[in-house]
């Protein structure tokens, strides 16, 4: 572990039965970087999140976030620790406004149940809190909207939102740019842009390697679960395996 590592996976292992979907992986996270996790379909990208996020107990290895282990935790207590996520499918509560949904994210640790969640967390602070992170993701227009009518950019962007009302030490992003147009992909590649700027740490799942290249200072290659490959965009790109495995000729990446 470097001194300014976020998160370490140690000879990560997951199996389901014979499929070993994550296969002894293992690499940092370090402050303040953007790390990409890329490969083929089936490769073990979002696996690899879900694990090291707590929704699978990984088969061996180990997940450090700073010094703490943090495998075999659940999801919620990993969260709480200063790791939150998005999903390639995003899931607000559809029926409350955009607004309220980035303060109900906003001291969760302190929620022991939707009681206490209505009680606390509309408070004059809370409120300008999200006001600022609505602001920060191009959202703040959409602010009294019923999240379920949201466009899927939108929803994309309020998913972030809610992440980062956790103030999180790692945000993991898993596909954010899947199945939105183009025009609304490049304002989500500003966006995360903006994030690091701010020192943001994250890491990414991203299947368009277009995006991967421009977003991310590093990158982690899987193929059937193992780690084939590590390092800046220029090497990724120039690198035989990868290109065999995921990238396919050399045009394609050009």
């Amino acid at each position: 572990m470097t001194a300014n590592s976020i998160l370490s996976v140690r000879n990560l292992q997951k199996h389901f039965g014979g499929l070993k979907a994550i296969d002894t992986v293992s690499f940092e996270v370090n402050k303040g970087e953007t790390l990409g996790v890329i490969g083929p379909n089936g490769a073990g990208k979002t696996t690899l999140f879900n694990t090291i996020c707590g929704v699978y107990e990984p088969t061996a290895g180990e997940v450090l976030l700073g010094t703490q282990a943090i495998h075999g935790l659940k999801p919620h207590q990993i969260a709480r620790l200063g790791v939150a996520r998005t999903f390639q499918i995003s899931h607000p509560f559809r029926d409350m406004t955009v607004l309220d949904n980035v303060i109900m994210a906003m001291g969760g640790s302190h929620y022991t149940g939707l009681k206490g969640i209505f009680s606390i967390s509309r408070t004059h602070d809370n409120i300008s809190k999200a006001e600022a992170l609505l602001a920060k993701l191009h959202i703040l227009a959409q602010r009294d909207k019923r999240a379920g009518d949201l466009s899927l950019g939108y929803m994309r962007r309020l998913e972030i939102a809610r992440a980062l009302a956790l103030e999180p030490k790692l945000l993991l992003l898993d596909e954010p740019c899947a199945g939105l147009s183009h025009d609304a992909t490049q304002e989500f590649i500003d966006i995360i842009s903006q994030l690091k700027a701010t020192g943001t740490t994250i890491m990414l799942v991203e299947h368009n390697m277009a995006i991967a290249m421009t977003v991310c200072d590093r990158l982690v290659v899987l193929n059937y679960g193992v780690k084939i490959a590590e390092g800046p965009p220029a090497a990724i790109k120039n690198n035989t395996l990868v290109i065999e495995a995921y990238l396919g000729r050399d045009d394609d990446i050009a």
